[in-house]
């Protein structure tokens, strides 16, 4: 028996999950194990108007501390905004356009396109980049 010989037959004394070495000399889990139930299928159908804008506010102005938020009242997603003295506010989607919800532009729409509501936060906030 050679040394891998006996390091492999040691191993799969000490770790009966373990399946022996691959081609690429790694150790594998046997395929009958069970993996974990895949939590990013459902994060992805639940990614709604306030996911798709805060995604926006943290790629167009990473500054801003953007955050989706639940609302319970209304059990709706909304976002709260926050740059350094200004805010926290939250921006909702009512159904055609993001706006304001509360704040000194309560009530102002910032349009459907997430990246162009997202670029419209970061000038309001004093965040955009000249």
């Amino acid at each position: 028996m050679t040394d891998v010989e006996r390091i492999d037959a040691e191993l799969a004394r000490r770790s009966p999950g373990i399946v022996g070495r691959g081609r690429a000399g790694g150790y594998a889990l046997p395929s009958t194990a069970s993996s974990p139930p895949d939590h990013r299928r459902d994060m992805f159908e639940d990614f709604g108007p306030a996911e798709r804008l805060h995604a926006a506010v943290r790629r167009c102005a990473p500054q801003i501390a953007a955050a989706p938020v639940l609302d319970e009242e209304a059990g709706l997603t909304r976002v709260t905004v926050t740059y350094r003295d200004a805010g926290p506010w939250l921006i909702r989607w009512d159904g055609t356009s993001y706006t304001w919800h509360n704040g000194p532009h309560k009530d102002t729409r910032l349009g459907p396109d997430p990246e162009r509501a997202a670029a419209l936060v970061a000038t309001t906030l004093g965040a955009a980049n000249p």
